[in-house]
């Protein structure tokens, strides 16, 4: 219903053979979608390294790798797989650095897909139950070291409700009330909080577009590998001073009263909107202004 999917999705490699002999452009991203899978491995789909000839224009816009180093034992491959993309493009200066040293390339840093939208509205869905600046809301992903007393500190501090959406990967203890958005109603209850704490670059990425005070927790110990896409963005827009480091109570209090300048914020999206869009006009009409 979201996404308007209508046909079946395909399972099987071979299925795409037919499809994409049609194509005239192919295009991947974004997210992590160049990060090796720790159960299966590089698979080359998301480098459009199909096992068939494919004459399209190959794009990718915004891969992650999810990290700052490249596994020794994929760079090879990645390496073959990135030789046959015709326009790269990455999220992070720390991908940039990767395709730099396995292929010669300058790879354009473009922002995420949702810096492409400059308006929401169309999609945002009430959660029932909730009133404007009501609540604090906290949303966590892979660990809540750090960010579950982060959360409480906020919402204690201004005498609010403490809400967190439903993972169904959750090992940890709850924080504060659970909800279950639709991902028209996660969006609003972000847009609608009075304040959200994160340790997630889509956290951070809407909270920065809808202008929404927050506060950002970096993932400690071996997850701190993920925190790249997040800082990166960050320092892109101005906002460092959003990174919970310090994660002492003083701290905090500190970081929820403490301004943010949206105009500054505001200007520094907007050029990296541009980037991105004239990196697509460029890779779509097969152009090499950019390159």
């Amino acid at each position: 219903e979201k996404l308007g999917i209508t046909t079946p999705g395909i399972s099987v490699i071979s299925e795409l053979n037919s499809i994409i002999g049609t194509c005239d452009i192919l295009v991947t991203g974004s997210d992590q979608v160049w990060r090796p899978s720790d159960h299966f491995g590089l698979d080359p789909t998301y480098y459009l390294g199909f096992p068939f000839s494919v004459s399209a224009r190959r794009v990718s816009y915004a891969p992650s790798f999810g990290t700052d180093t490249l596994i020794p034992s994929v760079r090879d491959s990645v390496s073959k797989l990135l030789d046959d993309i015709d326009y790269i493009s990455v999220r992070e200066t720390s991908g940039k650095d990767i395709v730099g040293s396995l292929t010669g390339k300058v790879p354009v840093v473009v922002p995420d897909p949702t810096f492409l939208a400059d308006n929401f509205d169309g999609i945002l869905e009430e959660y029932p139950g909730t009133t404007n600046d009501a609540y604090v809301f906290s949303y966590v992903l892979r660990s809540a070291d750090g960010i579950s007393s982060t959360a409480q500190i906020v919402a204690d501090t201004l005498g609010l409700a403490l809400l967190s959406p439903h993972n169904p990967h959750r090992r940890w203890k709850k924080i504060g009330s659970t909800v279950y958005p639709s991902p028209g109603q996660w969006l609003w209850l972000l847009k609608n909080s009075r304040c959200v704490v994160t340790n997630s670059f889509h956290g951070v990425a809407l909270s920065v577009l809808l202008q929404k005070d927050f506060i950002y927790v970096p993932l400690q110990g071996d997850k701190s590998e993920f925190n790249s896409r997040a800082l990166n963005l960050l320092h892109s827009v101005g906002l460092p001073n959003r990174i919970a480091d310090d994660l002492s109570s003083i701290n905090i209090r500190r970081m929820i009263y403490e301004p943010i300048d949206w105009s500054s914020v505001t200007e520094k999206v907007e050029g990296l909107r541009v980037i991105g869009k004239d990196f697509l006009k460029s890779a779509l009409s097969g152009s090499d202004e950019l390159f």
